[in-house]
C-alpha cells in the first residue's frame, strides 16, 4: 500500500469519525453554517487559468504566497491546528479529504475541471472536518463526472 494511500485512509477514517460525532451530538452539517465561520465561495469559468494557485489567488478568504514548490496557501482568519501546530489549510476536492499539501492538491485537480470553490473557516470548518479543518478548508469542487 503506498504512502499517498495509507494518508487518504487515515484522513477518510478521521473525517468519518468526526462526522459520525456531530450526528451523535445532534448537529448536522446543514446547521453549521448558523455556528460561526462564514463560508466563502467562486463559482466561475476557471478554464482559463494555468495553474491551480492562480484559481486560488481569485478566491475571496485565502491568500496565496510565493511560486512553485514554495507556494503556501492559507485561510484568512484560520487558527493554527492546536496539535501539528499548522497554519495550512485542509485541501477537499470532491468531498474527499486530501491534506493540506497545495502540491497534492494541485496535482489532483485540473483548472478547467473547476465548477466551485469555497473557503470554510471557524467552527463550520472544525464541525465538518473535525481538528483538520481547525486552519480552516479549501472545497474544492469539479465538474467531473460523479459515481
Amino acid at each position: 500500500m503506498g504512502i499517498k494511500k495509507i494518508i487518504f485512509m487515515k484522513n477518510l477514517i478521521k473525517t468519518t469519525l468526526a462526522l459520525v460525532l456531530v450526528a451523535l451530538i445532534g448537529g448536522c452539517a446543514g446547521s453549521a453554517s448558523t455556528s460561526g465561520g462564514s463560508p466563502s465561495s467562486a463559482s466561475k469559468d476557471y478554464s482559463t487559468y494555468a495553474t491551480l494557485a492562480d484559481v486560488l489567488r481569485t478566491v475571496g478568504g485565502l491568500q496565496v504566497k510565493g511560486t512553485g514548490q514554495q507556494l503556501t496557501v492559507t485561510v484568512r482568519g484560520g487558527a493554527a491546528n492546536s496539535i501539528t501546530l499548522s497554519s495550512l489549510p485542509l485541501f477537499v476536492i470532491d468531498r474527499v479529504p486530501i491534506g493540506t499539501s497545495y502540491n497534492d492538491a494541485a496535482s489532483l485537480v485540473n483548472p478547467a475541471e473547476i465548477e466551485k470553490v469555497s473557503v470554510l473557516n471557524g467552527t463550520r470548518a472544525v464541525t465538518l472536518y473535525g481538528e483538520q479543518g481547525n486552519a480552516g478548508v479549501i472545497d474544492i469542487r469539479t465538474n467531473k463526472p460523479k459515481n
